[in-house]
């Protein structure tokens, strides 16, 4: 009887200690299932977070690009303004030459009329003599 009881408190503990086994798996079964859970959202995470840092660059990357073209586009403006003014600045040169010529042959023609004026006015002196 001693030995059943021996054999019976041996089994009692052997099934205790199985059963505590049992939790100590289950709850490193649940410890593991939490961490890979937790190393799935982190990586999610970060996922998501390079995401969005890649959004951002491209971003800043088209605001760049557009800053540039507004750039170029403001430069192309300044220089054909300057072209555009520097072509009025020749027209005007041009238009006051040529009212300098005319002005010119003008005070000519009457220096002429003038000289001949004056050798008809002399010729009819003479004639008179």
């Amino acid at each position: 009887r001693q030995a059943e009881s021996q054999m019976d408190s041996k089994q009692a503990a052997a099934i205790a200690e199985a059963q505590q086994a049992k939790q100590q798996q289950a709850l490193s079964a649940k410890a593991a299932e939490d961490a890979k859970i937790k190393a799935e959202q982190e990586a999610e995470r970060r996922r998501q977070a390079e995401s969005q840092m890649d959004s951002k660059q491209a971003a800043a990357i088209a605001e760049a690009q557009q800053a540039k073209q507004q750039q170029a586009l403001s430069a192309k403006a300044a220089e054909d303004a300057k072209i555009k003014a520097e072509q009025e600045a020749e027209r005007r040169r041009q238009a006051e030459s040529q009212m300098e010529a005319k002005q010119a042959a003008a005070i000519a023609e009457m220096q002429q009329a003038k000289q001949q004026q004056a050798l008809s006015a002399k010729a009819a002196e003479d004639a008179k003599i």
